[in-house]
C-alpha cells in the first residue's frame, strides 16, 4: 500500500525554510523514504527578509556547496536584444560573475542560457543551489521535462516544446551536477538577484549602442527568427 502526503510550511526567511527542508529531506532519506521536494517559493504578497537569505555561513550547506544566482532578459522591441548573467559564490568565498548577450532571442531563452552556462562553466559533480526568478526554468527542469521526454518532446496538448535545443543542452549538464533550485521574486530586494539583473540590463544597453554605431552582435541561432 502506498501513501502520499503534501506538506506546506510558511516561514519568515528563506534561510529558515531551506534549513528546515534540507533537514527534513535528509531525515526521510536516512529512513529510506522516497521524497520529492518542489522548488522553494515566496508566498505572493509576502515580503521575504533577504537580509537573512542563505549565504556561505548557512550551516545546511556543505563546505563544497556553491550558491548561484542567474537572470536573463530581452527587449522584444529591439529585435529581440537579450542578455543573460550569472553570479557564483564559491566555497572559498570568491565571487565570480559572467554576462553575455545576443540578438534575435527571447526572455525565456536568456533565462535558460544563464543556467546552462553556469552548469557548463563549473567543474563536474558540483553541489550547488541555483536561485532564479524564472518559474519557467525551475519547473521545466524539475517537473515538466520528464513528461516532455516521455511524450516525444511534446506538451500535454500535443504541441512541440519550445526551446527544445536549450532544454536538451541543460538536461545533459544538469545530470553532471547535484543541483537544487530556489525561486526568488524578481526585483524583490535580493542583492545577488538584483546584481545579475543589473548586469543583463547594462549588457543590453551596451549592445544597443554597438548596433547604433554600425557594429554587429552575436545572433541566437536557435531563436524564434531562426527556428
Amino acid at each position: 500500500m502506498k501513501f502520499t502526503a503534501e506538506l506546506e510550511i510558511q516561514m519568515s526567511t528563506a534561510s529558515a525554510a531551506n534549513n528546515l527542508f534540507n533537514s527534513l529531506r535528509q531525515s526521510l532519506r536516512d529512513r529510506h523514504i522516497p521524497v520529492k521536494f518542489s522548488p522553494l517559493v515566496a508566498t505572493p504578497g509576502y515580503k521575504v527578509d533577504w537580509s537573512r537569505a542563505p549565504e556561505r555561513r548557512y550551516p545546511a550547506y556543505g563546505a563544497e556547496h556553491v550558491l548561484v544566482y542567474t537572470d536573463g532578459g530581452c527587449d522584444s522591441a529591439k529585435s529581440g536584444l537579450g542578455a543573460w548573467a550569472y553570479r557564483v559564490h564559491l566555497p572559498d568565498g570568491e565571487v565570480i560573475q559572467r554576462v553575455e548577450g545576443m540578438t534575435g532571442t527571447t526572455n525565456n531563452r536568456m533565462e535558460l542560457r544563464a543556467v546552462i552556462m553556469v552548469l557548463q562553466d563549473q567543474p563536474r559533480h558540483r553541489q550547488m543551489t541555483v536561485f532564479s526568478d524564472s518559474q519557467y526554468v525551475i519547473k521545466g527542469i524539475t517537473l515538466w521535462s520528464r513528461n516532455w521526454i516521455a511524450n516525444g518532446w511534446r506538451t500535454y496538448d500535443g504541441k512541440q516544446v519550445k526551446n527544445r535545443d536549450l532544454w536538451e543542452e541543460m538536461l545533459v549538464l544538469y545530470l553532471q551536477h547535484t543541483v537544487d533550485f530556489v525561486h526568488v521574486r524578481g526585483h524583490s530586494g535580493h542583492p545577488d538577484n538584483d546584481a545579475v539583473d543589473v548586469l543583463c540590463t547594462a549588457k543590453m544597453i551596451e549592445m544597443h549602442k554597438v548596433i547604433l554605431g554600425g557594429g554587429t552582435v552575436p545572433i541566437d541561432v536557435g531563436g524564434p527568427d531562426h527556428a
